[in-house]
């Protein structure tokens, strides 16, 4: 009798060229996890199978047999996992490492060379809410954690497998739908690619320096915002519909790609790009083909990005994962069932699931032979309950898969043959015992990373600064002194000889707003005496040009004639006519007549 929550099923197969599900193992599991299973991934040893749920536990599989090999209790709420070699000096093996992400919005780093020790050499709280992703690069050089709620992606650096680095934060416009990692070619670098709530695509290279605070000056408030990365960095487009989950088909591992007119070209892949596989809102079974370099993608901004095929799936999936070797993806049904399809090319997928729809039985779909066959069984349905699977994945070397549900059950599927398995690279021991352990409890009033980032450089601002500020405070007290030596001196004058505290104390801004105010009025007088001068001196070439040089007057003395209303200006008086002197100078407003050419008008 299986416990309602807490069991394993173990599924073999019978067939020696595909994966068929064919249960022929239940066993009942004491020691599994208590609540739903958030998240699977491959141990990179290719032996074991790693789970973690909300119960907070991390639990190590061996996939032949099914037995628990490794467990640690973790103070958090799980919510994804994910297993990779992480970088060695050593060139031809690596160390295996974990990142579990938690509700709290914390990640952590496990060596897991000892599944019975898994000591946490990392953690950080990397995100405000829950991480729901977290992927390594194929290198294991860079873990990506993500948040869905919160919109961003965080990027660390893995260097020598102890030591992590921040490489920075990258913000969507959108909810995180799902995350993988995607190369055109083994040689090129590896692009994380997003798919958004809304149907958005995004391509993030990541950068390849850690962020460094030092020699930086920025205040408090921009802290945050230099881990932030630029929108240089990401590449981004639309898809046809939104993609619920991504699964990307490693480079150079397919049978075949699609080429511009349809057909199947291994050279072709490397230069078209990626190919990723994902599950649609629209129900079907979505093969996207990537831009290989960033001028593919800058012709795609602002358009969509179209599906070089799409099939229909006999019922809409919750999970996909495609096999090491890119040849078989494994498929979960919400109807509890479990797919294999092979994957390296469009044309193969197609021909499988249409050769599938022939039969009625899942029996007959399952005994379907050859590589490019469809194997399809209901297996978490057959559990009584009902429930789909809601994580599927494969082991590093390709012989097992493993897929779990909601309600705690786990189900590791055998699969035999060797056209879809790979080599699994050496492992390196990673000494537990040389690790501090830095476990500690999920505390919901941790800073992030962005948060603690921008307190230190804020502290960092603060101390460049601490110099410029004990001089001034010197100074201040300097005058501080001298002030209360002057008020003393004028409190023990006479007192007809003490100045009043207006007097005494020197309003220094009053002082700088009058000097400027006189500045402005001196200006002013002179260009106003400026003008009087210039109005004299023309006057006075005017008086010389009329011929008035004899009468030997001042410009600023002479005046017009004036009769009743009618007053003439610099009005020329010819020396030679006597009789018309006589008469002007009847009409002068201060008459003196001397005599021809010494008419003189003061006013």
């Amino acid at each position: 009798m299986l416990s309602p929550r807490f069991d394993l099923c173990i599924l073999q197969t019978n067939s020696r060229s595909h994966m068929t599900l064919s249960p022929v193992q239940v066993e009942p599991l004491a020691d599994c996890h208590t609540g739903p299973i958030t998240s699977l991934t491959a141990a990179p040893d290719g032996a074991h199978i790693i789970s973690c749920g909300m119960d907070g536990s991390i639990r190590v599989w061996a996939a032949a047999t099914g037995q628990l090999v490794g467990k640690r209790d973790l103070a958090g709420r799980l919510s994804c996992c994910a297993a990779a070699l992480g970088s060695s000096a050593a060139a031809a093996a690596s160390k295996p490492v974990m990142a579990v992400g938690s509700e709290g919005g914390f990640v952590r780093l496990l060596a897991l060379s000892d599944p019975q020790q898994l000591p946490v050499y990392y953690r950080s709280r990397l995100h405000q809410s829950a991480v729901t992703h977290v992927s390594f690069n194929p290198g294991g050089t860079c873990l990506a954690a993500a948040a869905a709620v919160d919109h961003r992606i965080a990027l660390l650096a893995l260097r020598g497998c102890e030591h992590v680095d921040m490489l920075g934060y990258y913000k969507a416009a959108d909810h995180i739908q799902s995350i993988c990692w995607f190369s055109s070619s083994p040689s090129s670098q590896a692009q994380l690619l997003l798919s958004l709530a809304g149907g958005g695509l995004v391509a993030i290279t990541p950068p390849t320096q850690p962020y460094s605070s030092s020699g930086q000056q920025q205040h408090a408030g921009a802290a945050e915002q230099t881990l932030e990365l630029g929108q240089n960095v990401a590449a981004a487009t639309a898809a046809e519909v939104p993609l619920m989950q991504l699964a990307a088909i490693p480079p150079g591992k397919g049978s075949a790609s699609v080429s511009s007119s349809g057909g199947s070209d291994g050279s072709r892949q490397q230069q078209l790009g990626a190919q990723v596989l994902a599950l649609g809102s629209d129900g079907q079974l979505h093969r996207l083909l990537l831009p290989a370099d960033a001028a593919g993608w800058a012709n795609l901004k602002g358009k969509v990005l179209r599906s070089i095929a799409k099939v229909q799936l006999s019922s809409p999936s919750t999970a996909i994962a495609v096999s090491p070797g890119g040849h078989l993806m494994l498929l979960a049904g919400q109807d509890g069932s479990l797919t294999t399809l092979p994957a390296a090319s469009a044309t193969a997928t197609a021909a499988a699931i249409a050769a599938a729809s022939t039969t009625n039985s899942t029996a007959a779909r399952s005994s379907v032979g050859g590589a490019g066959a469809c194997a399809s069984v209901l297996a978490h349905g057959s559990t009584g309950r009902g429930s789909a699977a809601s994580v599927v994945a494969w082991s590093a070397g390709g012989q097992w898969a493993a897929s779990a549900g909601g309600d705690g059950s786990l189900l590791l599927h055998a699969a035999t043959g060797l056209e879809h398995t790979v080599e699994v690279p050496r492992t390196l021991p990673l000494d537990g015992s040389s690790i501090e352990d830095q476990e500690a409890s999920d505390d919901p009033a941790a800073p992030t990373v962005a948060e603690a980032t921008a307190a230190a450089s804020a502290a960092e601002a603060y101390n460049a600064g601490a110099g410029a500020r004990q001089a001034s405070l010197q100074r201040l007290q300097a005058l501080q002194g001298r002030l209360a030596e002057v008020l003393q001196a004028n409190a023990a004058a006479p007192p007809d000889q003490r100045l009043s505290d207006s007097e005494l104390i020197l309003n220094t801004r009053k002082l700088d707003e009058s000097r400027a105010q006189v500045d402005t009025e001196v200006t002013a007088l002179l260009s106003e005496t400026m003008m009087d001068t210039q109005i004299t001196e023309i006057r006075a070439e005017r008086l010389k040009a009329l011929c008035w040089d004899s009468m030997q007057t001042k410009g600023a003395m002479c005046t017009g004639l004036k009769n009743g209303a009618t007053e003439v200006w610099n009005c020329a008086l010819p020396a030679q006519d006597e009789a018309r002197w006589a008469k002007v100078c009847t009409h002068c407003i201060v008459p003196c007549f001397t005599g021809p050419g010494e008419c003189y008008s003061i006013g």
